[in-house]
């Protein structure tokens, strides 16, 4: 009997994985679809902050989850930039390390973005008092 309740078991496991799976899928191509639907826009804007966020993985060396071989730690870093429109709203896109690199602590300039996904800051030559 208990043989019978194991596979029972596993198939509700790994069925239910099955539809988790599906479904960060179907959100993840919605987020895209939308994205790809949405008008280009340039709008002016200030960027008012630089910001990291990191997240460190610890793995068991050798599937000892004891931790007695020690650990493999990898640190991921995501990189994001925020910005204020005229309208008053803040924009926040996650960029890769070269654009965060590459663009000053606060500057103002043309902003180009399609739906959630940055594509382009352009500063102007000088800051302004626009905002």
């Amino acid at each position: 009997m208990e043989l019978f309740f194991e596979n029972d078991f596993s198939s509700i496991f790994i069925g239910m994985c099955f539809v988790a799976v599906i479904i960060i899928i179907v959100i993840n191509f919605s987020k895209y679809s939308s994205d790809n639907e949405a008008p280009t826009l340039d709008v002016v804007a200030k960027l008012i902050t630089k910001k990291t966020e990191e997240h460190t993985n610890r793995i068991p060396v050798g599937n000892d989850i004891s931790g007695a071989s020690g650990y493999h730690i990898t640190v991921n870093v995501e990189y994001f930039l925020i910005f204020r429109v005229e309208s008053g709203d803040e924009l926040k896109f996650k960029v890769d390390r070269d654009i965060y690199d590459n663009i000053g602590d606060i500057e103002i300039g043309t902003l180009k973005f399609k739906g959630s996904r940055f594509l382009e800051f352009t500063p102007f030559g000088e800051e302004t008092e626009k905002f």
